[in-house]
């Protein structure tokens, strides 16, 4: 656990017009309320469970008939390699055809383009908690042409482990609090905040997580097994507490 503070500096004459008055204190008169600031960090390494895979089949012809039956037949092929390996039909999830018109270039002419054809894709997104499928389905992909885009990691319980770190950092950080204002023999008093140190960005368990870089789109062997280890998940959460200080005993 790691702490950091810092000391507000305070007088005795207003520690004793805030203690004399009955009146609740708006939050301006609370910013002048003697007080220590501490901050705690807990931190935690934990496992991934689970694995998104995004996979892109893209093609391009002359008949958007013909390239959208395409791209739904690599789409059904590819569907059916996933049985044998044991991944759920509801752990698979499909989008598309999508068919854009392609153009030419035109050397002359006011809009210097011309129609020359359709270019279409449809993805994939493959779900599983179990790593070593993953050299496979990239396999099952390549074999129909598909693009591995990237590979995300995370957790089931990220949230409820973000939500007990940040329990103990603000215990942390109060118990801190108190012990550095009996240390100067003064009396601890309300816990007047606490406050996500980190307040713009989510802890490790929601950001940047891990990617694998795309694989090639055309790859003259499939059967290739490709390696792919999460290693490990910190999750952090640093929270910030300030705790009153009361008149010296």
């Amino acid at each position: 656990m790691r702490t950091s503070l810092a000391v507000l500096a305070f007088s005795v004459a207003l520690a004793f017009a805030g203690a004399a008055s009955a009146q609740p204190r708006t939050d301006h008169e609370q910013d002048r309320v003697p007080s220590v600031r501490t901050t705690a960090t807990a931190s935690a390494e934990v496992d991934y469970d689970r694995a998104v895979m995004t996979i892109r089949f893209a093609g391009e012809g002359r008949d958007s008939a013909a390239l959208t039956a395409e791209l739904a037949g690599r789409l059904s092929a590819f569907a059916k390699d996933l049985e044998p390996l044991g991944v759920p039909a509801g752990d698979t999830r499909f989008s598309g055809p999508e068919i854009a018109i392609r153009y030419a270039a035109e050397a002359q002419g006011p809009d210097r383009r011309r129609a020359d054809g359709f270019r279409g894709s449809a993805e994939a997104l493959v779900e599983t908690g179990d790593f070593s499928r993953l050299s496979r389905i990239m396999t099952a992909a390549a074999r129909h042409g598909g693009l591995v885009q990237g590979v995300r990691f995370s957790r089931a319980d990220g949230e409820e482990t973000e939500r007990r770190l940040g329990e103990q950092a603000a215990k942390s950080a109060v118990e801190q609090a108190r012990r550095l204002i009996a240390a100067v023999g003064a009396v601890p008093g309300r816990i007047l905040s606490i406050e996500d140190a980190e307040p713009y960005g989510r802890p490790l368990a929601g950001a940047a997580p891990r990617m694998l870089g795309a694989a090639a789109a055309e790859a003259p062997r499939v059967d290739i097994d490709v390696p792919v280890r999460p290693g490990k998940l910190k999750i952090e959460r640093t929270m910030e507490v300030r705790v009153e200080i009361l008149e010296n005993r």
